[in-house]
């Protein structure tokens, strides 16, 4: 963003338009096209190629754009809806870009804005590329497009998540830093095919550990990331930790009896998945079902369906345990046999 910049071109034409008359006949005209005059000069502030965000990888919201335009945010999400619709505003991952922003900014002035930044920026990337691993590995252009890198670019943007590590970076232009922003990798290499430079991401092995190629369809893809790349994935340290915790958790809660005693009521007729009658068991449990609870459903039910030879056959894990348990927890206000808690057969609903 470039405090420098200071303005943006209005046609005096500008009422002519033919969308802009079409809102004009809308009951909210006025304040829509407040709101867009606020939006063409927010979008010069940021000087990001007409896209506009409170700070780099931060997007404004609704409830902030309703803020700092002073309007209700009712009427701001008319505006935004209205613009879009007729094409004067891309909202893209939550991010705003003004449509064809070239006719709203000086670009010869920009440009001159332009050239004294990169004369400045030069003399801090020679300094960076010293020492940098990225600019070591990937050399000095942009891993996107071939053109000088200016600096670098978060592979997962730093706002979802990605870390500032040598795994999530590599060097990139000015142009392309700003179109990507806080895109997946996929999205911005599919939807930039006249700027990306296909062969140059099949080449850059740091890419490529997030994205695959298509040949059939000649789209980019996204990998499963199991790597140290972003703050949701746990090391492996981590992932260590929070099974011993859920080991631990799991001692108590008494598997082995309300499986044994489904085992003893239902003798060979029922074999039980473990694995899946352990999380229906744990799924009940979390919700403070207790041991005598999980067996009156077993004597009651078992008993119910192994005297009905048709119904025998689907006894398993989710008729107990499972999601007509939950219509159970419903009509019984939380706890098998509602108040009365002898209750058997009938007052069962499932």
């Amino acid at each position: 963003m470039s405090s420098s910049v200071k303005w943006i071109k209005l046609s005096t034409q500008m009422f002519e338009d033919e969308k802009i008359r079409l809102i004009e006949s809308m009951p909210e005209a006025d304040t829509i096209l407040i709101i867009w005059v606020k939006l063409l000069a927010q979008a010069g502030k940021t000087n990001a190629s007409g896209y506009i965000y409170l700070a780099e990888n931060i997007p404004f919201t609704d409830e902030m754009l309703a803020t700092i335009f002073n309007r209700s945010l009712p009427t701001v999400r008319l505006a935004l809806a209205t613009l879009e619709r007729f094409g004067m505003i891309e909202i893209n991952d939550e991010m705003i870009c003004i449509s064809n922003w070239e006719k709203h900014q000086n670009v010869e002035g920009l440009e001159r804005i332009r050239e004294q930044n990169r004369i400045r920026k030069r003399r801090q990337r020679e300094l960076q590329k010293l020492s940098s691993p990225e600019f070591k590995r990937d050399g000095d252009v942009c891993q996107y497009c071939g053109e000088e890198a200016s600096g670098f670019d978060h592979i997962i943007a730093t706002s979802r998540g990605g870390l500032d590590v040598e795994s999530n970076k590599v060097p990139c232009c000015e142009r392309c830093n700003q179109i990507k922003m806080v895109q997946n990798l996929e999205d911005f290499l599919n939807w930039n095919q006249d700027i990306v430079k296909n062969e140059m991401i099949l080449q850059n092995k740091t890419l490529m550990k997030y994205v695959k190629f298509d040949k059939g369809t000649k789209k980019f893809m996204s990998r499963d990331i199991t790597g140290q790349v972003t703050e949701n994935h746990a090391t492996d340290i981590d992932k260590e930790k929070e099974e011993e915790v859920d080991k631990e958790k799991e001692k108590e809660i008494p598997f082995k009896d309300i499986i044994s005693y489904l085992n003893d009521k239902t003798s060979s007729n029922y074999k039980p998945s473990t694995k899946k009658t352990k999380d229906l068991i744990r799924a009940r449990w979390n919700e403070g079902f207790t041991l005598d609870e999980f067996k009156h459903v077993i004597d009651v039910k078992v008993q119910e369906w192994l005297n009905n030879r048709e119904m025998s056959k689907y006894l398993r894990p989710e008729t107990l345990f499972g999601t007509k348990f939950e219509s159970y927890l419903n009509q019984k206000g939380g706890k098998p046999g509602g108040k009365d808690p002898n209750a058997k057969g009938p007052n069962l609903p499932f």
